[in-house]
């Protein structure tokens, strides 16, 4: 896939450049360091070793000037995410918006982190169906099989409040049956051979699906748009050390300025990585709830 590919491309460029040499079992000598987790379902469609590898390496060059580090580690279960983040075991963590209020209470004011998209950080979710004369309406999809890829939670919870306020009932009655399947690509490509009659994947994810397989375009239709909505915090932990703070605001700082950290923004379709208010994460909430 075009991630796998980016993915190599990041190793390979450490390889012939040198990076600094870094993992969670034997990180480098340096004074300073933070440490970073992520539940795997929010890292969307991304390998979990290939993040843990390519994050790493990206962000411990950035911390190199520094004489700093960071260890990052991809959590099987939200639950465990949750337990290392209550306990300070990482500094900062990755979540799934739908998820992060049960980890943070956003008033502390404790610095979050989000993905930029076109400068803004937020992208729009998007209901696709089939081009077909029997799927042209939302009504034509009742009693029918929807698709939400593993991680694309908050697309759930938007097609839920579409059916909601169209039909007055939830999408787990509307539709007959609601299927997860690995990745949007596999998800999108269920839906042009007829296994699945409508999906719920992000903006970016069906413009790279269309990109590898051009078929796409001309089989599916897209019958809901979203408003632009946060999909993924990266958020601070209560007993972060001031130091650590400090550490990742560097690099958020700083992490367009490197080539190879905008390998790892390609994963996710997104242009830069900035820190958000309350004020930006509210409207999500209160759309998906």
């Amino acid at each position: 896939t075009v991630r796998h590919l980016i993915i190599v491309i990041v190793l390979v460029l450490y390889t012939v450049f040198g990076a600094p040499h870094a993992d969670a079992d034997s990180a480098p000598p340096a004074e300073r360091q933070f440490k970073l987790g992520g539940y795997d379902r929010a890292l969307l469609d991304a390998d979990r070793l290939d993040i843990e590898i390519s994050f790493q390496l990206v962000v411990n060059e950035i911390l190199e000037s520094l004489n700093a580090y960071t260890v990052f580690s991809v959590f099987a279960t939200f639950e465990e995410t949750q337990r290392r983040f209550a306990s300070g075991e990482v500094d900062g963590t990755f979540c799934a918006i739908t998820a992060c209020p049960q980890m943070l209470d956003f008033d502390t004011g404790l610095p979050m982190y989000a993905f930029l998209y076109d400068g803004q950080p937020r992208q729009e979710y998007v209901l696709v169906t089939t081009a077909t004369e029997s799927s042209k309406t939302l009504t034509d999809l009742r009693r029918k099989t929807l698709s939400v890829p593993i991680g694309y939670e908050l697309g759930e919870h938007i097609a839920d409040r579409l059916v909601l306020s169209e039909f007055g009932e939830s999408a787990s009655r509307f539709f007959a049956q609601t299927v997860y399947p690995d990745s949007s690509q596999t998800a999108l490509i269920d839906l042009v051979f007829g296994k699945v009659d409508a999906v719920v994947v992000t903006q970016h994810e069906l413009d790279v699906a269309i990109e590898l397989n051009p078929q796409i375009e001309s089989s599916t239709r897209t019958l809901y748009i979203s408003p632009p909505v946060v999909v993924n915090l990266m958020v601070i932990s209560p007993k972060a050390t001031a130091d650590a703070i400090e550490l990742f605001d560097y690099v958020v700082d700083n992490f367009s300025e490197y080539q190879q950290s905008r390998f790892i923004l390609e994963l996710y379709g997104a242009d830069g990585v900035t820190r958000v208010t309350p004020q930006d994460v509210t409207p999500t909430l209160q759309f998906v709830q």
